[in-house]
């Protein structure tokens, strides 16, 4: 196994408020919530899902947040990793 790990930029929307997550390395992955606490809850199960739509198999899908949450920050941060096979794993068609 090997650990794979993304870099999520978190941004907030400018005229709804909304928080919008995407990740380096990952096309089409994105994640949206009110506050980065529902970003940082919503984006293991959202990685899961977008992880397997792929048939790629991962463990230990976890997300931290990166650096300090302020009050009128546009753009925070977070690391998304998961734990995989050297060669990507693809789950069996069934």
């Amino acid at each position: 196994m090997t650990v794979h790990t993304h870099r999520l930029d978190i941004v907030a929307h400018k005229t709804s408020g909304w928080l919008i997550a995407t990740a380096e390395g990952l096309p089409g992955f994105f994640v949206q919530g009110a506050t980065i606490d529902q970003i940082l809850e919503r984006a293991p199960h959202v990685l899961d899902r977008y992880l397997k739509g792929r048939k790629i198999k991962a463990e230990n899908i976890q997300v931290v947040q990166k650096g300090p949450q302020s009050p009128g920050i546009e753009i925070m941060g977070a690391v998304a990793s998961y734990d995989a096979p050297v060669a990507p794993d693809r789950i069996p068609a069934e």
